[in-house]
């Protein structure tokens, strides 16, 4: 019922070829199954087949299914797998990275080792690449028996195993043996009188290799992980906390004054035909004057049921909550609202699946969203809740997440931009404009000291306003949001480049003008900035300067086709014949049979000489029978 679906036009994905804009459908697509819960493996268990050796006759033998002896027979939706000899007891370990919990996973080997050994090398390039990246190694066994091995970066999807590269030798453990290491550059080089069960570090030209230390590993304690099944009820605390959207619709029951300091918010999505919601509203009215001194307020919104007007549902919600005491304030929200509420929820989470009814928005003093509840919450949660609205974004991530562990990453910046390709992506233009303009508004009436937002987020917001705008073909929005940008940087290239572009397809040059002036200024080397500007002089009749600036452009950037038939259609209007020649050929060859060449070519061919319209005629004709050869 929360569930809007938008297909994408052409113009929304960026106006890329059919085979990009298929990949790129698909992609999308197939993203979406992922985060919606669907699974690439088909949620099989992993496997761990054991090759049993060849047959008496020499060919390949079979596989034995050893998965669930190994304990590799886990149901995970495994996506790499590296391997490593983690505690360095001779034997390899495995590192397992899954979509979804347990995130990593490690599988120590603690098979039975008597009687078995192995050597390990870590390679040094010094004429080649550091790492050896694609040396080729072979080590002579006591008995004459080969190994070989090469030193790769990458070995499966997203994985790369240890740079120790490991020889397993079996029970060949006495005598020394040879390595001969072919380097990535061509070079091959013969080390002696390496010995098994010890690791060994082979520099490049250093003519035998040394004894490695051990490096001491975390001790890590084995664990049984247990994977809670997938419900619709959860907790999810926000770090980095965003604005809510104004919720608008018609007023079901005034919101009663507050008897403390408001703390904080609480949204309470519900429905009259929703029984669950009856409870939950009845168990919070029995609690409403403990929430009203924890300076906790709360708004219900109610959501009608398909084929179900505001109206009714409003009458319905009203009687219920009559029925129950509960003495919140309460609207009603369309479907509409509904469905951009439940993306905006979504855009924080990576398992995408649609807002339950009841669930619940708990937001700070300052209507941030700080915490989203799927399902029913209880007077208990939001009271244990309460003291973290007015925490630090660094205290909220110690004290307030459900698990432990050592942080690698920074904290988040807040920020809507999740919010806001999610609204694209689903088709709640006009909400995702409205929200994006009232952020933007608010950070424009503070002074430029006291803004919360860095003015190159701000800009980028701006250009977000310019896609939603563009996706609803509004005009004056565009216009709108590339001046909001500009307030914020008056040298925004892209806003300045922007006007310039809307009021040139108008054709008011005399608008567009100086901004392509100011955005040519301020980016001198930037070709598409002189090329705007290039064709600005030539509907200026302004030829000669749009020219210069042409070729000025064409030097930074001599691939770019379309700057160069600009600089040919200029050489024609001032007639200068012999270089419009000798351009046009240029992009005949790089682009045999563009159209737009070929409908310049005609003009220069009647004001050359015959032997010079002869040879451009021979030109054409031998560029166009060697493409078809191609």
């Amino acid at each position: 019922m929360w569930r809007r679906v938008v297909s994408q036009s052409p113009d929304q994905m960026g106006g890329a070829t059919d085979g990009v804009m298929a990949y790129k459908l698909a992609y999308a697509a197939m993203s979406e199954l992922l985060f919606s819960g669907k699974s690439l493996s088909g949620r099989e268990r992993n496997s761990l087949f054991l090759n049993v050796g060849n047959r008496r006759d020499g060919m390949p033998g079979k596989f034995a299914n050893a998965s669930f002896l190994s304990g590799f027979g886990v149901n995970d939706d495994t996506r790499g797998v590296a391997m490593v000899d983690w505690d360095q007891d001779g034997d390899l370990d495995v590192w397992l990275t899954n979509r979804t919990a347990p995130r990593l996973r490690l599988l120590r080997n603690d098979l039975p080792k008597a009687g078995a050994s192995s050597l390990q090398v870590r390679l040094e390039g010094m004429t080649c690449n550091r790492d050896a990246i694609g040396a080729r190694l072979e080590l002579t066994l006591p008995s004459g028996r080969r190994l070989y091995q090469t030193r790769r970066c990458g070995e499966g999807f997203l994985t790369q195993n240890s740079a120790w590269i490991h020889f397993g030798l079996g029970a060949e453990t006495a005598g020394s043996m040879v390595l001969t290491v072919h380097w990535p550059d061509g070079k091959t080089e013969n080390f002696a009188k390496l010995t098994a069960n010890k690791r060994w570090h082979v520099r490049q030209g250093a003519g035998k290799p040394t004894e490695a230390t051990p490096v001491s590993q975390p001790a890590l304690a084995s664990s049984d992980v247990t994977v809670e099944p997938w419900s619709g009820a959860s907790r999810t605390a926000l770090v980095a906390r965003v604005l809510m959207p104004k919720v608008t619709g018609a007023i079901i029951q005034k919101q009663p004054k507050s008897a403390a300091t408001k703390r904080g918010k609480l949204y309470l999505f519900a429905a009259s035909w929703c029984q669950p919601c009856a409870v939950e509203l009845a168990e919070l009215a029995k609690a409403a004057s403990t929430l009203r001194k924890q300076g906790i307020e709360v708004e219900v919104l109610a959501v009608p049921a398909e084929g179900v007007t505001a109206k009714e549902e409003s009458k319905a919600m009203s009687k219920l909550l009559k029925k129950v005491k509960a003495p919140f304030g309460a609207r009603v929200i369309d479907a509409t609202q509904a469905g951009a509420l439940d993306v905006f929820h979504r855009s924080f989470l990576s398992m995408r699946r649609p807002l339950p009814l009841p669930s619940s928005f708990l937001a700070d003093a300052q209507d941030r969203l700080a915490f989203i509840y799927r399902g029913a919450i209880t007077t208990t949660q939001i009271i244990t809740d309460v003291p973290a609205l007015a925490k630090s974004p660094e205290r909220v991530r110690q004290e307030d997440l459900p698990f432990q562990g050592q942080w690698i990453r920074d904290l988040p910046p807040s920020d809507l931009i999740n919010a806001l390709i999610a609204w694209k992506r689903e088709g709640y233009l006009a909400y995702g404009q409205r929200y994006l303009r009232d952020q933007l508004d608010r950070e424009t009436n503070l002074p430029p000291k006291r803004r919360s937002v860095p003015t190159s987020r701000l800009t980028l917001w701006c250009e977000h306003l310019v896609d939603f705008s563009r996706l609803q073909n509004d005009e004056v929005g565009v216009v709108d949001a590339y001046q909001r940008a500009l307030v914020f940087d008056p040298n925004y290239l892209s806003a300045l480049s922007g006007l310039g572009s809307h009021y040139g397809r108008a054709g008011k040059i005399t608008e567009a003008v100086p901004y392509f002036e100011r955005a040519a200024k301020l980016a001198p080397n930037d070709s598409r900035a002189l090329q705007a500007l290039g064709v600005a002089r030539v509907k200026q009749n302004k030829l000669t300067e749009a020219r210069d600036l042409l070729l000025q452009s064409v030097r930074l950037n001599p691939r770019d086709l379309a700057i160069r038939i600009d600089l040919l259609k200029v050489r024609i209007s001032l007639k200068e014949w012999q270089l419009a020649r000798t351009e046009g050929m240029q992009l005949w060859r790089a682009a045999p049979g563009n159209q737009a060449v070929g409908a310049l070519l005609p003009k220069i061919l009647p004001n050359l000489s015959k032997a010079d319209q002869a040879k451009l005629k021979q030109d054409v004709e031998a560029v166009m029978r060697q493409a078809r050869q191609r």
